[in-house]
């Protein structure tokens, strides 16, 4: 049987302690071979905020990054008639000059023209 990959043994039967930690990126995963601890691949789906909401969340938000390991990689702004649509890529590294600050201004102004509207994230 030919295998290929990194691997984390245990060689001897004594208790080991630590973490190893390890990113892979792709669609699909053999379960069998790997414990999933945790795992991102964006948001949960479409959330649905009000201005005020919005409001608060982009007050907070001051770069790409979400945590360690989850970067703001793309952000898009639109809007029809049912409401205000922001669709946010999020992914495991840092990519350079995603227009954040671009996006909140413009999300700023629609929601200053639109204070009604309701704000719907995926």
């Amino acid at each position: 049987m030919a295998t290929s990959g990194p691997y984390v043994v245990n060689p001897t039967a004594r208790r080991r302690a630590g973490v190893v930690e390890s990113v892979v990126v792709g669609d699909e995963l053999d379960e069998s071979r790997v414990q999933v601890l945790s795992e991102r691949a964006g948001l949960p789906g479409v959330i649905t905020l009000d201005a005020s909401t919005v409001k608060t969340v982009l007050g907070m938000l001051q770069g790409p990054k979400i945590e360690n390991d989850a970067w703001i990689t793309g952000v898009d702004v639109g809007e029809d008639d049912e409401g205000i649509h922001v669709t946010i890529a999020i992914g495991p590294e840092e990519v350079p000059d995603v227009p954040i600050l671009e996006a909140k201004q413009d999300l700023g102004a629609r929601l200053t023209a639109r204070p009604e509207a309701s704000v719907f994230v995926a």
